[in-house]
């Protein structure tokens, strides 16, 4: 008889698990307590589908599946080392124990924790079995021996796993690359007589769950940066034009929701237009870093800040009204000017008195300006086109005055 296991919207058909058994492994050779075969069978596809809608973003889900792992295979304790961050810099530590255990996750707080939370990822073999705390010991670096035994020692005597979550990426030819590693699964049997030890059935269920989280990692990391791309603009660090607008159409709702009042800014870098001569690469740079680094000083952190164009930046401010909004403009206007004057003498102070090049010196020809146009809401609208419409009317206006200006609806 067949047995269909269902994971995601795929149907893979199992044969027997006995013949499986039979031709994977000698009988003769396997105890199978604390579980029999359909157990392990049962066990390995129930974290598999409760995993499937993982996020790892999430702390709570992260938290949630190892605690169903230790629960449904009988661990006494069960951890999850997960690189955090792609440089594998941060590593987040979660626990579940039985009742009467001591949690040592904590340890893996510390600046030196960290370090040798990130040394044990990078562990080589499979599987390792810590049976013999001092013995295992010898596979440490010198430096972290004594705190691993004190975490150990608080473990307790039961016998320990350390399972990689491991990726292989394929190289050009096609072939598996080097192997990284995404995280660690740390498991604890329940008890430490002959009886209730896993079998190695048991054991290649929870390292196919470590295969599988580390699948899940790789796909949801990848998926992260993607996003991060997709509303982030590069050059600025501010959200881009597509996850801008999303995300100031999302505080004008929320406003409109409360009754709150909101102000959106526009910000434009004025065309110096008193020289025919075109802006080089240098200078446009230093012109992005230094309006980009007075909006960024000059805002709040609830506020969404948007690279909307080339030369041109929105700024949403919730809770701000139009009279609060144009002094900020006006202090950004004011500020424009004397950022500019601090990256011209920190080029001076690089160049060790030698004279600049024509990208510099067109700095000092064409003065760097800001016109500002500001929306506020409910008197300007209470959509995003009614708000951002205003604002370039004002802008606009701004432009016929010479530019350098802050323009608002008063």
């Amino acid at each position: 008889m067949d047995r269909t296991l269902i994971f995601g919207q795929r149907k893979t058909k199992i044969p027997s698990f006995e013949i499986w058994l039979a031709l994977n492994y000698r009988t003769d050779e396997i105890d199978f307590s604390p579980f029999n075969a359909d157990e392990v069978l049962k066990a390995l596809c129930s974290v598999l589908r409760t995993s499937k809608h993982l996020s790892f973003s999430y702390a709570g889900d992260i938290q949630s599946l190892i605690d169903r792992i230790g629960r449904t295979f009988y661990a006494a304790r069960s951890m999850i080392f997960l690189s955090g961050s792609d440089d594998g810099q941060q590593v987040e530590v979660f626990e579940y124990v039985k009742r009467g255990k001591t949690a040592v996750a904590h340890e893996f707080a510390s600046p030196f924790g960290q370090k040798m939370a990130r040394h044990l990822l990078t562990l080589p073999q499979e599987v390792h079995l810590v049976e013999d705390v001092d013995k295992f010991s010898e596979e440490i670096d010198e430096g972290f021996r004594d705190m691993f035994k004190k975490i150990m020692e608080a473990v307790g005597k039961e016998r320990v796993y350390l399972i990689p979550l491991r990726l292989l990426p394929p190289d050009s030819a096609g072939t598996k690359g080097p192997e990284r590693r995404a995280g660690l699964l740390l498991l604890q049997e329940i008890d430490s007589s002959s009886q209730t030890k896993w079998n190695k059935l048991v054991v290649e269920s929870l390292v196919t769950i470590a295969d599988h989280l580390a699948k899940l990692f790789e796909v949801e990391s990848l998926r992260g940066r993607l996003e991060a791309h997709e509303s982030e603009d590069p050059a600025t660090g501010f959200l881009n034009r597509r996850g801008g607008v999303l995300a100031i159409t999302e505080e004008i709702e929320r406003s409109r929701f409360f009754g709150d009042r909101l102000s959106l800014m526009l910000i434009h870098v004025d065309s110096a237009k008193k020289s025919d001569a075109p802006m080089g690469a240098a200078q446009a740079k230093a012109v992005l870093t230094a309006v980009s680094g007075v909006v960024s000083s000059q805002s709040r952190p609830v506020d969404v800040i948007c690279r909307f164009g080339h030369d041109e930046y929105i700024v949403a401010l919730p809770r701000m009204s139009r009279e609060e909004a144009v002094r900020v403009a006006q202090q950004i206007k004011s500020s424009v000017g004397a950022a500019l004057l601090n990256v011209l003498e920190k080029g001076k102070q690089e160049k060790h008195g030698q004279s600049y090049d024509g990208d510099q010196e067109g700095l000092k020809s064409q003065p760097l300006t800001v016109s500002i146009g500001i929306a506020s809401m409910p008197e300007d609208g209470n959509k995003f086109d009614d708000l951002l419409s205003a604002c370039h009317e004002l802008i606009s206006e701004a432009k016929c005055m010479g530019g350098n200006q802050v323009k608002s609806r008063s």
